[in-house]
């Protein structure tokens, strides 16, 4: 599994390789009162700060609940350029 977390343009957002493209499979962001969310398999989960966010991701992240748009496999593709990109993938 090729997980990685892209953090830029506002925002935090955990991606796979699917298919040879960069899908985007959830997010964490920070609230206004300090506190984090992330959103893995389509579910909104409160943590501490962003480590726990990535942390939570990869243990509860299941690819097999993952469903995929038309579009999500589309042409227009965000640049890791883009991006500060940290792999989550385990070994």
């Amino acid at each position: 599994m090729a997980l990685q977390l892209w953090s830029g343009q506002g925002g935090h957002f955990f991606v796979e390789t699917i298919l040879g493209c960069s899908v985007q499979v959830g997010q964490a962001y920070q609230e206004a009162d300090g506190s984090w969310t992330v959103e893995v398999n389509d579910e909104s989960l409160s943590v501490p700060d962003l480590e726990s966010a990535k942390r939570l991701f990869v243990e509860k992240y299941d690819r097999s609940s993952l469903q995929l748009s038309p579009a999500s496999l589309g042409d227009e593709e965000a640049s890791p350029a883009d991006f500060s990109v940290i792999d989550l993938s385990v070994p």
